[in-house]
């Protein structure tokens, strides 16, 4: 994954050199090769235009094409070993019973959306005369879009744009909307740059399915302006409102790769890697979701969803970028979580941050119809045993989190080395800010966790001072020192009753004077342990069913105001989480831009 994140970054800076690809061309595992990243010159196409006419291409070259076909297709059938490039320069093809584009065979093909030029590709509601061919665009080959006009995909049937191959994406104005999955490529979906708006019905936004060989199935995102609406939006997913309820599930109903019945953003039967651009999801399901392991390492990304907004089942690493999840059932699920850096806020339903895998060890454990026995226990609780188990990370960045579960829910142990976390957790009972199964160690950073006192728990080692305090936190809470200093200031929406404050700007041995809606409580700072209340993953009260709410402009790390339980809240702003407070600026700097492959 180093690997490809570093291919992204060289490339960006390799599409502003006038000769960039003859070295870099020639490494299998790039990216995007010298063929994916020229614009080839009209004067070197052969011309065609369409005349509401079928058309089969089946000699390898360069083609330039416009025109119309009102029902029907242009095939491409050539050589496994050929290539082919199409220029669109004014395409609109229209067919009602298969693809519009069929891509046959080839070994890559590649198209250049002519620059100022609209192009349209669409299938119709009738089923397709080849099975397979289920598409607006279906490609038995490798699939390369770039060039700098706009091309629109409708997917009336079912999917947008499948690729059998590697899908790659350099540049231009992609628009998608499919009945299913809104761009599919099987070994690899690759984005460098470009504006790409998806909306799907019933499937998923971006997907790529292999899973017979890693790495394929991965997606790769190295820059470009992608929005996803996948399925009827997240506010319309009903959370469970019961004692011990279940939220929405991050499964599929078939094992058919292709028979798909999940509604997610970004979906991979590998790795997701995500280096820059900006990406703004609205989905049903999981918003991001790896069967393997999600790393983000830039970017500015805003993910709503009525279930996870960001699943691995496996690995999960953030070391930078903008992260914001404005709703969710829970933010952040991993068995392994590592965050280094970036700037991560969350609001969850349930649990804000959840680092857990594995399953049930007795079937009693997995039999939902008995109420005294329900997964994901963490072990000894109530008697009964789990293998789940889960690790988290945290040397750097800043996560804030708003959550009606947990907080940070860990089923082992949470281990903590830098960084500023600042946590209001549920307001209702059954669950904290801080939920940890093993041990959390504690040598470096903030930690200020808000939350009920029935099932408090603070750290079980510490290098860095601070303590537990029953005090009742409503909005505004300040730290000062014993000459009046303020040492932390921010704002935890809500009223809480019990707060577990660390922060190595502390002293240990000095006095704190905490102060929050009117209430004050002292602090005298020390490196004792403070584990409090161990009780696992038990789920009470799930909370308001109405329970979201997307930041607001004036919003950053620590200065949430208070919810508006059933407000409809404003679209977040496109530039981040503006700076307030004490606490590390939150805004995008000029190194999130985007830059464009190709000129």
């Amino acid at each position: 994954m180093k690997k490809m994140n570093i291919i992204c970054a060289f490339l960006l800076v390799l599409s502003l050199m006038t000769h960039p690809f003859s070295a870099f061309a020639e490494q299998e595992e790039s990216l995007f090769s010298l063929m994916d990243l020229s614009i080839r010159e009209v004067s070197d196409a052969e011309s065609i235009v369409l005349d509401n006419e079928s058309m089969t291409i089946s000699t390898p070259g360069i083609y330039l094409l416009s025109g119309t076909i009102q029902d029907g297709s242009l095939t491409i059938d050539l050589k496994d070993d050929e290539e082919i490039t199409l220029l669109l320069n004014g395409v609109k093809i229209t067919n009602t019973s298969g693809p519009a584009l069929n891509i046959k065979g080839a070994s890559k093909v590649i198209l250049t959306l002519c620059e100022g030029t609209e192009n349209t590709l669409s299938q119709g509601t009738a089923e397709p005369t080849e099975k397979k061919s289920k598409a607006a665009i279906y490609a038995d080959s490798d699939l390369t879009i770039n060039g700098n006009g706009s091309l629109s995909v409708s997917g009336d049937y079912k999917d947008g744009i499948n690729c059998r191959g590697k899908l790659r994406i350099v540049s231009g104005t992609l628009t998608v909307s499919a009945t299913d999955d809104g761009l599919v490529g099987k070994e690899l979906v690759a984005i460098g740059s470009g504006s790409i708006s998806v909306h799907t019905e019933n499937g998923d936004g971006i997907k790529s399915t292999n899973r017979e060989e890693d790495p394929l199935g991965s997606i790769s995102i190295c820059g470009g302006i992608i929005t996803i609406t996948a399925g009827s939006g997240a506010e319309t997913v009903e959370f469970p409102t019961e004692a011990f309820g279940f939220g929405p599930m991050n499964t599929t109903v078939s094992t058919d790769e292709e028979e798909s019945s999940s509604q997610m953003g970004i979906k991979a039967a590998g790795s997701i890697v995500i280096s820059a651009g900006s990406i703004t999801i609205d989905s049903t399901g999981d918003a991001v979701h790896s069967d393997t392991s999600i790393t983000i390492s830039g970017g500015t990304h805003s993910l709503t969803t009525g279930d996870d907004a960001l699943h691995a089942d496996e690995t999960l690493v953030i070391s930078d970028g903008f992260v914001t999840i404005p709703y969710s059932y829970e933010g952040i699920e991993a068995a392994e979580i590592q965050i280094s850096g970036g700037s991560i806020s969350v609001i969850a339903h349930d649990d804000g941050i959840n680092a857990a895998g594995g399953e049930t060890d007795t079937e009693e454990n997995n039999d939902t119809s008995n109420p005294d026995s329900f997964p994901g226990f963490g072990p000894g609780r109530f008697g009964f045993e789990s293998t789940s188990t889960g690790t988290m990370t945290i040397s750097g960045g800043t996560i804030t989190v708003i959550s009606e579960g947990d907080g940070i829910d860990v089923n082992g142990d949470l281990t903590m080395s830098d960084g500023t976390v600042i946590i209001r957790g549920s307001q209702t009972g059954g669950n904290f800010a801080l939920d940890y199964d093993g041990s959390f160690t504690l040598t470096g950073g903030t930690v200020i966790a808000a939350g009920t006192s029935d099932m408090a728990q603070g750290v079980t080692s510490t290098t860095v001072a601070g303590g537990m305090v029953s005090l009742s936190v409503r909005d505004t809470l300040t730290v000062t020192d014993s000459a009046g200093n303020e040492v932390i200031s921010c704002v935890l929406p809500g009223t809480s009753s019990m707060l577990v404050l660390y922060s190595d700007s502390f002293e240990s041995g000095e006095t704190y004077t905490i102060t929050s809606g009117g209430n004050t409580a002292d602090l005298v700072a020390s490196t004792e342990a403070t584990p409090g209340f161990s009780f696992g993953n038990f789920r009470g009260n799930r909370g308001d069913p109405s329970f979201g709410r997307r930041f607001q402009p004036d919003d950053a790390p620590g200065n949430v105001p208070p919810f508006d339980f059933g407000e409809t809240p404003p679209d977040f702003p496109a530039d981040g989480i503006p700076y307030a407070g004490n606490f590390p600026e939150n805004v995008p700097s000029e190194d999130t831009e985007t830059t464009s492959l190709s000129e």
